[in-house]
């Protein structure tokens, strides 16, 4: 609903209250840049920071950037998330951004494993850290 709202206005919600509330100017539309952290199933933080980069030029492109797509992906982070910053200068944007607190999720399940592992002398398989990521998503 939000993402309906910022990107292509309020017409479609002609007769709701939220229509009648809406603080922003009929129809007027943002640039939308939807990141999903649920996607981003990693097992170490540079592996992280290679899918985070991946999905934030995605989520530019789709919302009709696609000069992010040749930004340099091999820069260190703050680099590279510097590139966004002229498109940042000269447009209104809108960040949604969903299940953010699931990489932290996925370290707690870890965790606990590791811990019920390590008492059993084992350290958990891939296999049992993806049945668990899937379980939670």
């Amino acid at each position: 609903m939000l993402y309906e709202l910022f990107a292509h206005g309020t017409d479609k919600f002609k007769g709701t209250q939220i229509y009648d509330l809406w603080p922003e100017e009929k129809g007027r539309t943002y640039p939308v840049i939807r990141l999903s952290f649920s996607t981003m199933q990693c097992m170490d933080a540079s592996e992280f920071e290679k899918v985070l980069k991946e999905n934030i030029a995605t989520a530019f492109t789709t919302a009709g950037f696609p000069e992010a797509q040749s930004f340099d992906q091999n820069e260190l982070l703050s680099v590279f998330l510097g590139n966004f910053d002229v498109i940042a200068e000269q447009h209104w944007l809108v960040f949604l951004i969903d299940d953010w607190d699931y990489p932290l999720l996925v370290l707690a399940i870890f965790l606990v494993l590791t811990a019920r592992s390590s008492n059993a002398k084992a350290q958990p398989s891939s296999a049992q850290l993806i049945r668990h990521r899937a379980a939670v998503h």
